[in-house]
């Protein structure tokens, strides 16, 4: 798991099975969510897994990684 501060811990480790992140620009939404990801990925199947972003970069970013 990548640095995150205590409010992406919290909406990371939060045992609701969907989550709605609103932050402002550059508070690391897309890392939270990255992590997020991984992190189900590795307990399920990737096909198991749905994200939505409302952003091409985030978007983008998410495939990336």
């Amino acid at each position: 798991m990548t640095e995150l501060d205590d409010f992406q811990t919290l909406a990371l480790l939060s045992s609701s099975t969907m989550k709605v992140v609103v932050a402002g620009p550059g508070s690391g939404k897309t890392r939270t969510l990255i992590e997020l990801v991984a992190r189900e990925c590795k307990n399920y199947s990737a096909a198991c897994v749905a994200v939505l972003t409302f952003t091409n970069a985030a978007a983008d970013e998410i495939k990336e990684r």
